[in-house]
């Protein structure tokens, strides 16, 4: 299965419709999204709710800390608090990052948040920093799944920075 993980994209349509074209040309099955869909302003943007609804059938929503307002309840998708997902022979935490759930957590499971806007790739922790507002780098990122393999993108580039490969146990 193929999934895209993005996060914090705060309100911008440009880099969302950016991600739309990456899910249809490379045929993308899922789409994780780790919160913070609108802008901190709390503007409301329709266009943006258009294309977060247009992909509801293939969207795991996670709810950010700036997703409480009004706008969150135009979504025609649930956000969870958090999200496990198993995928092949992995067990997922997805989170925004924002609140601490570690007790629901166990050894065998990678984190996958957003929130810091700061990309990080590691065995047990994984981010894929922010497509609209970067952190600690230029680069605007989000990460493909697919066959065991995580790849950290760079939107504005279009290149590949760092994989992670997991090892099946």
């Amino acid at each position: 299965m193929k999934i895209i993980i993005v996060s914090d994209i705060h309100g911008s349509v440009f880099y969302l419709e950016q991600i739309i074209k990456i899910v249809e040309e490379r045929e993308i099955e899922k789409i994780v999204l780790l919160g913070d869909y609108f802008s901190y302003s709390g503007e409301r943007n329709e266009k943006l709710l258009s294309l977060l609804n247009s992909l509801e059938d293939k969207i795991i929503a996670i709810c950010g800390n700036s997703d409480y307002g009004s706008l969150a309840k135009l979504l025609n998708f649930e956000l969870h608090l958090y999200y496990l997902l198993e995928i092949e022979h992995l067990h997922l935490f997805l989170t925004h990052g924002h609140k601490n759930y570690s007790q629901f957590m166990d050894e065998n499971m990678i984190l996958i948040s957003g929130h810091t806007h700061t990309y990080a790739l590691d065995r047990n922790y994984i981010n894929p920093g922010s497509i609209t507002y970067p952190r600690g780098s230029e680069e605007h990122t989000y990460i493909i799944y697919e066959n065991s393999k995580f790849s950290l993108y760079d939107i504005v580039e279009k290149r590949k920075i760092k994989e992670l490969v997991i090892e099946r146990k």
